[in-house]
């Protein structure tokens, strides 16, 4: 009689913890309906302003310079040439975006440079690749000129 009530005690004991798995789990707290705390809007873009670096043309014929903005700076949305020894000619400035192969030319920064003057020129704040600028000594006597590349770009 002993080993029924054992094993009856078993059975039962296995039979009810079974029995608690299959039960229904209660509910978790319902979730707040929405965000406990509202999410900051996210920052403004900031203007980071940086030189590419500058060129020197010498004495005869015209030199292309190309410059590579940074990789995490190339959203430009302005460009300057500023220049810095002697007169010379810009010829060309030329953009190449990084969205597209296409080059585009800028014809607001073309023209005589002065020592110390400043070409400036706004641009839509697409990556860019490489700017391309092709520049010559401007006065007869062909001394070599100066210029620094300057621009702001979005961060």
């Amino acid at each position: 009689m002993g080993k029924w009530l054992i094993l009856i005690l078993t059975i039962f004991a296995l039979s009810t913890g079974v029995a608690n798995d299959g039960l229904p789990v209660p509910l978790p707290d319902d979730p707040y309906p929405g965000e406990p705390y509202p999410v900051p809007p996210p920052a403004p873009p900031k203007d980071v302003p940086y030189s590419l670096g500058g060129g020197e043309t010498g004495r005869f014929g015209t030199r292309t310079f190309d410059f590579f903005p940074r990789y995490d700076l190339n959203r430009i949305k302005r460009i300057r040439l500023v220049g810095l020894r002697n007169n010379l000619e810009i010829v060309e400035v030329h953009i190449q975006y990084a969205d597209s192969s296409a080059e585009r030319r800028e014809y607001r920064l073309e023209g005589e440079l002065k020592s110390s003057g400043v070409r400036e020129a706004a641009l839509d704040g697409r990556p860019i690749y490489r700017i391309s600028v092709k520049a010559s000594p401007s006065y007869f006597w062909k001394k070599p000129g100066g210029f620094r590349v300057d621009v702001i770009a979005v961060k």
